[in-house]
């Protein structure tokens, strides 16, 4: 989830600066997983940070060139994506990858019995 997640903010940047003329553009980004909340609870999300713009060092150069994007509007962002990814949450089923369009087992609590991991001692 979390290269589908840069693979598509990335490319936005990507798409931007080669429209600027600018041959293979890289962007730069530092993304890491929480798996927790303030609460302990268990919340899988995604923290990231962009470079605004992309970089690119042309050929015989040792310096990177910067194109610098400028700010992002709500014109930018796509909203038949953000439809797509809610129906597909709705609807319970995968929005993204091999398996798009499946349809998702939900999760289910442990029976009240049931506090823990159970161990059992094996003998050899």
């Amino acid at each position: 989830m979390r290269r589908i997640f840069v693979r598509a903010v990335s490319s936005f940047y990507l798409r931007r600066a080669r429209g600027g003329g600018l041959a293979h553009p890289n962007a730069g980004s530092v993304v890491f997983a929480q798996r927790f909340d303030s609460g302990l609870r268990l919340n899988l999300h995604f923290h990231g940070l962009w470079l605004d713009g992309a970089f690119a060092c042309p050929l015989g150069s040792d310096l990177a060139h910067f194109d610098p994007h400028g700010d992002v509007t709500d014109r930018d962002v796509e909203p038949s994506l953000l439809l797509h990814i809610g129906a597909a949450a709705i609807e319970g089923r995968t929005a993204f990858g091999e398996r798009r369009g499946a349809r998702q087992a939900p999760l289910r609590r442990a029976p009240a019995d049931r506090r823990g991991p159970t161990v059992t001692a094996v003998r050899r």
